[in-house]
């Protein structure tokens, strides 16, 4: 076996290592993956990008200004970044896109999940 050949299939055999986690992660219920839709977080995430973030349990992990998260919003299911977490524990957003924070605060019950980027 030639040397290109040995690389290819360590390589081969890392993404399949790579895709079997991330199935036993996705089935376990520890990731989200979602699909970038809209301009609100150019340039950190562009339109069409998948995104995987870790499932958010309030239990285990901790919201921080900075973060990534996907939260529900009304009907929306929107991806921003924590702009700030008040000491009452609501938490305002703001898309990387965007000079202003959001119009609405969230709770800690409206995260779904958590990129610590």
């Amino acid at each position: 076996m030639s040397i290109s050949n040995k690389y290819k299939y360590t390589h081969t055999g890392l993404y399949i290592v790579a895709a079997i986690l991330i199935l036993f992660m996705l089935f376990n219920n520890k990731l989200v993956i979602v699909r970038v839709s809209g301009f609100s977080m150019e340039p950190t995430y562009h339109e069409g990008q998948i995104v995987t973030l870790a499932r958010f349990k309030a239990d285990k992990m901790k919201v921080e200004t900075g973060d990534i998260i996907l939260y529900r919003h009304s009907e929306d299911i929107i991806l921003h970044r924590v702009y700030e977490v008040k000491e009452d524990g609501t938490i305002i957003t703001k898309g990387d896109a965007f000079e202003n924070v959001d119009s609405y605060t969230l709770t800690i019950d409206d995260v779904i999940g958590l990129s610590k980027y």
